[in-house]
């Protein structure tokens, strides 16, 4: 059921929704810096896992309903444009306002890390033309093994 809001109530939600989005935003980075601190782990972790996780959550279940209504294009094309929107419009965007140095971690392996997942996940759909289960598990199984790393090393 689609309703319709009068103008200027609609302005003023997007107005009130971007605000609170803002606040959300330097809550989350604060509450992660916080936390790297405290547990004496490298901001580059924390924003590699908690952060990274966190602003994920809606694609998590945009892809599950999309899923569920048997929409894969939905599925793809948000994960795929959600990446590439992210590295090129979001660094892009940011660079604008503030140059972003490449350094330690992220620079030297975490960057080879995210090229050999995206040629891997090209593999595997050239290879298979699906991803199935087992597949899907791999790649949960995958990514736990890299935060296992991050937290390690």
């Amino acid at each position: 059921m689609i309703i319709f809001l009068p103008i200027n109530l609609g302005l003023l939600l997007a107005l009130t929704s971007l605000i609170f989005l803002g606040l959300g935003a330097h809550l989350l980075i604060d509450g992660a810096v916080d936390i790297a601190t405290a547990l004496g782990l490298s901001h580059a972790v924390i924003g590699l896992t908690l952060v990274a996780v966190g602003t994920s959550i809606p694609e998590l279940f945009t892809v599950i309903v999309a899923s569920a209504h048997k929409e894969p294009d939905i599925v793809i094309g948000n994960i795929l444009g959600s990446n590439l929107f992210n590295i090129l419009s979001i660094l892009g965007i940011t660079a604008l306002f503030k140059p972003i140095p490449f350094i330690g971690q992220i620079a030297s392996q975490d960057i080879w890390i995210l090229l050999i997942a995206s040629l891997f996940l090209l593999a595997m759909i050239k290879a298979f033309k699906q991803l199935t289960r087992k597949l899907g598990l791999m790649l949960v199984v995958l990514y736990a093994a890299y935060i296992i790393w991050l937290f390690c090393y």
